[in-house]
């Protein structure tokens, strides 16, 4: 006889934007989720994309970051990276490789200070509009 295990995820009280649902899994928007442990975008049908390893790393960094905010010296450390060795033109690339994977998938959006510093910026969910 086979059986069958059926998995829901079920939103954990939180007064933050980001629902922490399981572990590690977190509520973007009404009806998209983020597993940072399988690196998944995924909303109410499933999958909808698998991200790499460090865009994956780097979005549970900020989700998890006060006020979604990381510092250009903090994204480096999360990165791996040297600041002396990782050339600005290659951070700028990869912000704008991760804008873009955010924009294909979600209204989530990452806004820079101008100062160095780089903020997640999350849709209103409708349940916090009251």
């Amino acid at each position: 006889m086979e059986k069958i295990v059926e998995k829901a995820l079920l939103p954990a009280k939180s007064r933050n934007k980001t629902r922490h649902i399981k572990a590690r899994v977190y509520r973007l928007e009404h009806d998209v989720f983020f597993d940072a442990e399988q690196r998944l975008f995924c909303d109410g049908n499933g999958v909808i994309e698998k991200l790499s390893p460090a865009m994956s790393v780097l979005l549970e960094h900020f989700l998890k970051a006060s006020d979604h905010t990381l510092t250009k010296y903090e994204i480096y450390q999360i990165m791996g990276k040297d600041l002396e060795e990782y050339s600005l033109d290659s951070f700028y690339k990869m912000i704008e490789r991760f804008r873009k994977k955010l924009k294909q998938f979600s209204s989530v959006t990452l806004h820079s200070d101008g100062n160095g510093a780089y903020r997640l910026i999350l849709p209103l969910d409708p349940t916090d509009m009251n």
